[in-house]
């Protein structure tokens, strides 16, 4: 289902993606990238897949195997032949794309390649969505991070590469989203040593009363 540039090779796959408007191409541009550090935080061994990872972060939708099992896995020797295996996957994908026929292609791409006896049962699924760089309220929002932050020290990333249901606050209340974090570079998400540092923290937490503090001027419509 993917070739070894991780292209995914699913019939249809990116039929549906928007393409990027000009302000996020040049967030993308934009954007902090310090490959041997990426290389050094996660142990990488082999090449990145993508001649541009930094745009392939926010911009590559991604086919991922999350876990396998089959056969007898428990203590001793068991010379069996499995009755099944099951397989767990998921799939980041970008604006446009529907998650439900994302899912339907997967199916079809098995049954073309003649694995017809592996059925797909999907789970669930969230819409992705990006909000409008040049929207004031975001445009703010990067204003007063500049201040609390330092002038030059603040980056738009125009698609967190991550999964949530912020689309539905979207439609809901005709409004931007934007997500703001306190990590830094060796928070190690989702690791078991995943930590936030304090200055992180402290700063993060001052720059919430300054932009709400801002949002609350009647400057913003």
């Amino acid at each position: 289902m993917t070739d070894e540039q991780n292209h995914i090779l699913i019939d249809g796959f990116y039929d549906d993606i928007e393409p990027l408007d000009l302000a996020s191409q040049a967030a993308i541009d934009e954007m902090d990238f310090d490959a041997d550090a990426i290389r050094k935080t996660y142990g990488l061994k082999r090449p990145f897949t993508s001649a541009d990872p930094k745009r392939a972060v926010v911009t590559a939708p991604t086919l991922t195997i999350n876990g396998l099992s089959a056969g007898y896995e428990g203590e001793g020797l068991k010379t069996i032949i499995p009755k099944e295996a099951l397989a767990k996957l998921d799939c980041r994908l970008l604006p446009g794309q529907d998650p439900r026929r994302i899912a339907s292609l997967i199916q079809a791409q098995l049954d073309k390649n003649g694995y017809s006896d592996v059925h797909l049962h999907y789970n669930l699924g969230e819409d992705a969505f990006h909000s409008d760089l040049n929207d004031p309220h975001l445009k703010l929002a990067k204003s007063v991070a500049e201040e609390v932050y330092g002038t030059g020290q603040v980056r738009f990333v125009p698609m967190m590469p991550g999964g949530g249901p912020a689309k539905h606050f979207v439609d809901a209340l005709n409004l931007p989203v934007i997500l703001i974090g306190v990590n830094y570079a060796g928070s190690g998400p989702h690791a078991p040593n995943e930590n936030i540092r304090l200055h992180d923290y402290q700063q993060g937490v001052d720059y919430l009363i300054q932009l709400l503090n801002a949002y609350a001027r009647p400057s913003v419509n």
